[in-house]
């Protein structure tokens, strides 16, 4: 069983992304951010033993290999970029070699801003999407996808866009908090960006339907 730190620390060691795409917004999930954030979602919740998950716009997929070490009984990644599939699924067999492990889990490729991909339900959604720097509110947009698959939605999002995102689904009928704040740090990825290393506030939610 894993402590929240042993947690981080394994997932520290899953492959990042080679290259960024910029119009996808992909950047990494920090190690020791990503296991507190499952560690809540887990302890306070109870929501990851036993239950079938989805990580929606899974990226590398440190938020869904940490589900499934923690006991998760089944998660499937969606992932549109085809190039970051393939470094998923070494860090899906990297996870399993490591910790002694065997994994229940699907990869589906598919585009989640064309809607929900391949009728998929859950019980529970974990996801990173992109905070919508480049295209205007598709961390929105994810989020409505993730609600119709799933009873509940833990999700991260730049902070000065929680409140709206909180009073858009709550209005629209569904139990919406605040979980923690962060201070996400972002190594540079791009030609053009000045820092090494670049920080972003942001914060956790959840929402369910009622």
């Amino acid at each position: 069983m894993f402590s929240k730190s042993g947690l981080a620390i394994f997932l520290s060691k899953l492959s990042a992304f080679t290259n960024h795409n910029l119009r996808l917004e992909q950047y990494e999930t920090p190690s020791e951010i990503a296991a507190d954030f499952l560690w809540q979602i887990h302890i306070c919740d109870q929501n990851i033993v036993g239950k079938d998950m989805v990580d929606l716009g899974s990226g590398t997929g440190i938020l869904g290999i940490g589900a499934l070490l923690l006991g998760a009984k089944q998660v499937t990644f969606v992932e549109i970029d085809e190039d970051v599939i393939e470094l998923l699924k070494k860090n899906l067999q990297y996870a399993q070699q490591e910790s002694g492990m065997t994994f229940s889990y699907q990869i589906v490729n598919a585009d989640v801003s064309s809607g929900i991909p391949c009728g998929i339900q859950t019980e529970i959604c974990i996801c990173n999407p992109p905070f919508g720097t480049k295209n205007k509110h598709v961390d929105r947009d994810f989020l409505c996808v993730a609600i119709k698959i799933a009873r509940f939605v833990y999700s991260f999002h730049k902070s000065n866009t929680i409140d709206y995102l909180l009073e858009y689904f709550s209005s629209r009928g569904f139990k919406t908090a605040a979980m923690k704040d962060y201070s996400f740090g972002l190594h540079q990825s791009q030609k053009f960006h000045e820092k090494e290393m670049h920080r972003i506030e942001v914060s956790s939610i959840r929402i369910e339907k009622k």
